[in-house]
């Protein structure tokens, strides 16, 4: 069974510039209707990640010529394909983070959520009482 991080791969990810304006960010935010979108430097690697709240924490501060790279969190919590459900919530509470870029090789492969997690735990806690309820059946 593919683990979920490698499942999430196959959907891609939608991305911003770090040189994009906020009113990008925001129509695009929007055209999505994501609540975040992971930020690439010129060489298409993850510098960052960007979110509603991020725009909410720094609207007092936009101008005309402000960029993602602006109000985008910089130091950027990643995961590998091969991490799984368990430590994948482990980081999102420990980090208080609802997304985790999967990055490998320094080459952007997904984006997983808090959602994601949440619905592989509770599938996997489903079919677990499903076979143990057929077992004590048998």
């Amino acid at each position: 069974m593919a683990s979920l991080v490698e499942k999430l791969i196959k959907r891609g990810c939608v991305t911003i510039n770090q040189s994009a304006s906020i009113n990008e960010l925001i129509l695009k935010l929007n055209k999505y209707n994501f609540g975040c979108l992971v930020v690439l430097n010129k060489s298409n690697r993850v510098c960052g990640i960007v979110s509603e709240r991020d725009i909410i924490r720094n609207y007092n501060s936009f101008n005309n010529n402000s960029k993602v790279f602006d109000i985008m969190t910089k130091d950027t919590i990643t995961c590998s394909s091969k991490i799984t459900s368990e430590k994948l919530m482990q980081l999102m509470t420990e980090h208080k983070i609802r997304h985790i870029p999967i990055v490998e090789d320094e080459n952007l492969l997904g984006i997983v959520s808090i959602g994601d997690v949440v619905n592989r735990l509770i599938k996997n806690f489903n079919d677990e009482a499903k076979n143990l309820r057929d077992y004590i059946n048998s």
